[in-house]
């Protein structure tokens, strides 16, 4: 399942305190549809009051994170963490190589 650091926890719950969305929501992560562009986002992100149908559902820092099923399916066992860039930090993706393919 999708993971988040206690960084990037952090760096959300002071986000959705600075959107003015109530402590009580956690941040759901899920697949939106193509763009104006027609280009399919990896990834997307809102504070919400509870998960949806099948969300996988944890807690980190405090957090209440919601996983959409397309989103545990195509991520797996990425990483959500922090990175400072000046004085800005940004919430980075680190998806794990499959250290256990081969290829031939």
């Amino acid at each position: 399942m999708l993971k988040l650091t206690d960084g990037a926890a952090k760096v959300l719950t002071s986000a959705r305190s600075d959107l003015g969305a109530p402590d009580s929501h956690g941040v759901r992560f899920f697949t939106p549809g193509p763009d104006a562009n027609g280009k399919q986002a990896r990834l997307a992100f809102d504070f919400v009051d509870g998960p949806a149908a099948n969300d996988k559902v944890s807690e980190v820092a405090g957090l209440k994170m919601f996983v959409a099923p397309e989103v545990d399916k195509s991520l797996g066992e990425a990483t959500i963490d922090v990175e400072q860039a000046g004085d800005q930090a940004r919430l980075v993706l680190q998806v794990p190589t499959d250290a256990g393919s081969t290829g031939s």
